[in-house]
């Protein structure tokens, strides 16, 4: 299991610092809440994608945890008490875009990783020998 888990948390952990710093930096000019909730929105969908990954194939009840997180989002996202208790405030378009690009980056990257690791698993698991 840690040998998805690490490198899944740190290319998380990567996406949202570095979508926090693009955000916050000159390029967009965003204010701390819109950075605040870049940086939550591109781990949230990280974390959803590498959920995603881990349940594939996806039977019905997984399917339903999902879309439940999803909405959950969504509803966190859409102004009401929640959005103003996690102090989320919808970003603009070119910070959405941002948050976009880095989603595309984070999964990307997750795909090489997690093809590596199906790889190794194959190696280490032909070389051992058969009783």
């Amino acid at each position: 299991m840690l040998h998805f888990a690490v490198p899944a948390g740190t290319v998380a952990a990567a996406a949202t610092y570095a979508s926090y710093w693009l955000t916050s930096s000159p390029i967009a000019d965003a204010t701390i809440e819109e950075a605040r909730t870049a940086a939550t929105l591109t781990l949230s969908l990280a974390g959803l994608f590498i959920l995603h990954r881990l349940i594939t194939p996806i039977r019905r009840n997984e399917g339903f945890l999902i879309v439940g997180l999803i909405a959950a989002l969504g509803i966190a996202m859409v102004p009401s008490p929640w959005a103003d208790f996690y102090a989320l405030d919808l970003p603009p378009m070119r910070v959405s875009l941002i948050i976009v690009g880095v989603v595309a980056a984070v999964v990307t990257v997750l795909e090489i990783v997690i093809e590596l690791v199906k790889r190794r698993q194959l190696r280490v698991t032909s070389q051992q020998p058969t009783p």
